[in-house]
């Protein structure tokens, strides 16, 4: 595969894009954009990823777990990085602390977190966010980062997308397809052989039995 087919078959970037679109118009005033992974303190403090208040969406792992066809689920684990500064409500004629304003927008991400219907981003074949472990808002900042006028949180959670990758019978010179009965056992129509991939995997799984 080319360079451009393995980033068009990676769902990362579609799924981060989908979500921020979707954050965008419930968060109003509050700058959303994308981070290519962790934020670093130093990097807040610098003022450098987004601008107060704003939202920087990351992710910080990918595991996948394979399936029986040869293809993959993946869980996501993400992360809306917060930063916000104190903040000055001129029509309520008040004063707003950066940890109040930090509190209310994670409050605000993981209350659409808990919504089926947002939490799914307009895409097919990924879960709700796990419930184990549950979506968390974590204060993130440093004595640094405070003194420097900036409060940084992290709303966490993960989900998991389901059928990535390529099934062995949808390979060239592979077809048909897996059945299962009800003790387990894989059968293929008579005129097919085992392919090599789904024998070893089947080996391993009856070992670990």
């Amino acid at each position: 595969m080319s360079l451009s087919e393995l980033a068009a078959a990676s769902p990362i970037e579609t799924l981060r894009a989908a979500i921020i679109a979707e954050l965008k118009p419930r968060l109003p005033g509050v700058e959303i954009t994308s981070h290519p992974g962790k934020l670093d303190i130093n990097d807040v403090v610098a003022k450098a990823v987004v601008a107060a208040p704003g939202v920087a969406l990351g992710w910080s792992r990918f595991r996948s777990e394979r399936l029986l066809d040869g293809r993959f689920d993946g869980v996501m684990e993400f992360a809306a990085y917060i930063v916000t500064e104190d903040y000055a409500d001129m029509a309520a004629q008040r004063r707003i602390p950066r940890d109040a304003l930090a509190h209310g927008i994670g409050s605000r991400i993981l209350e659409l977190l808990a919504d089926p219907d947002v939490s799914a981003w307009e895409q097919a074949g990924i879960d709700r966010p796990m419930a184990d472990p549950a979506p968390a808002l974590t204060p993130m900042f440093t004595s640094r980062s405070w003194d420097a006028g900036t409060a940084y949180y992290a709303v966490t959670w993960s989900q998991r997308l389901h059928g990535l990758g390529t099934s062995f019978f949808d390979r060239p010179g592979l077809s048909g397809r897996i059945d299962e009965d009800g003790n387990g056992v894989v059968a293929l129509g008579e005129d097919r052989e085992l392919p090599v991939e789904l024998a070893a995997f089947l080996k391993d799984e009856e070992a670990g039995q």
